[in-house]
C-alpha cells in the first residue's frame, strides 16, 4: 500500500509581447522558450521552500488567455505523520 498525498497547485502567468498574442501556439513556445526554461528552475527551487517542501511535480498545463500565458503545475507530496 502506498502512503497518502497531499496536493497543491501553483500558478504563473507570462505576459506575451505586443504581437505575439495572435500567434500559433507553436510560435509562442519557440519565443518563450527562455522565459519557460527560466520558469522551470524558478518553480523547481520554489518546490522546496513552499509550505515545507519535498513537492514533486505531478501534472501541469497552459492556457492562452489573451495577451497572457497561464502556466498551471499540479504538485504532490506524502503526507506527514504529524498530518496523519
Amino acid at each position: 500500500m502506498t502512503g497518502k498525498l497531499e496536493y497543491a497547485f501553483t500558478v504563473r502567468t507570462i505576459e506575451l509581447e505586443k504581437g505575439l498574442a495572435n500567434s500559433a501556439e507553436s510560435e509562442i513556445t519557440l519565443k518563450l522558450g527562455s522565459e519557460l526554461a527560466q520558469l522551470a528552475e524558478t518553480l523547481s527551487n520554489g518546490l522546496e521552500d513552499m509550505h515545507g517542501g519535498n513537492w514533486k511535480v505531478v501534472s501541469h498545463d497552459t492556457l492562452k488567455l489573451d495577451d497572457k500565458v497561464v502556466i498551471s503545475v499540479l504538485v504532490s507530496r506524502p503526507v506527514s505523520s504529524e498530518k496523519v
